[in-house]
């Protein structure tokens, strides 16, 4: 009975580090994957950021807009 148990609990044991490699095996090759066609997968901005300006000119209108705003808040 105690040699069943511990046969039984050294099954579990392997069936479940062939699991867990098959597990690291399957990430490191989604890794490589995504890595390797990464051009093919762009990353969307999420929803609701503000996107970065590329002029200066419209940075500076912002902050102008901006100081507008408190100046006219302070007043």
């Amino acid at each position: 009975m105690l040699m069943e148990g511990f046969q039984l609990m050294v099954m579990g044991m392997v069936v479940v580090f062939i699991f867990l490699s098959m597990l690291v095996v399957t990430i490191e090759l989604s890794h490589h994957f995504f890595d390797r066609f990464a051009n093919y997968f762009p990353e969307a901005p999420p929803p609701g950021t503000i996107s970065k300006k590329t002029s200066g000119e419209n940075e500076l209108q912002e902050v102008a807009v901006m100081l507008a705003a408190i100046k006219a808040r302070l007043q």
